[in-house]
């Protein structure tokens, strides 16, 4: 699933990068990839305690995982998961925040990730399916 969910990343990140007259498609795409970056990071990390170990494992994770997509127009992205944007209330609920900048050209895009945005998600469960369709809007 990892597979096809990289190439659903890849897709979107690709039509935002062109899309510089629509502010509305825009941010379409960008709840779509926000989404999908939510189903990386839980389905690697669900069950971890959030401490640092787990943050620099996301970070790599994230990073190894925007290294291997190819985009023409991609400068550089940020990732940040430390105690800057997990607060002592963070990481007490356990919940892993991670902020990511892509630069594309003349936009600058942030997502704020949260675990906790998704806490109904469970591998187990038999409505896994049909919560991916929504969340990927596929």
């Amino acid at each position: 699933m990892e597979k096809y969910q990289k190439r659903i990343l890849e897709y979107y990140l690709k039509v935002l990068s062109t899309l510089s007259d629509d502010p509305i498609k825009r941010v379409d795409i960008s709840e779509r990839i926000k989404n999908i970056i939510r189903l990386f990071i839980l389905e690697q990390f669900y069950r971890e305690i959030n401490d640092k170990e787990t943050r620099d494992k996301v970070v790599k994770y994230l990073t190894d995982l925007f290294n291997t997509i190819k985009l023409k127009n991609k400068k550089r992205v940020i990732i940040v998961c430390n105690e800057l944007n997990n607060t002592h209330d963070a990481i007490d609920r356990n919940d892993l925040v991670v902020d990511i900048s892509i630069d594309l050209d003349e936009f600058l895009y942030n997502f704020n990730v949260k675990l906790s945005d998704l806490i109904k998600y469970d591998r187990t469960n038999s409505e896994n399916i049909k919560f991916r369709e929504q969340i990927l809007n596929v």
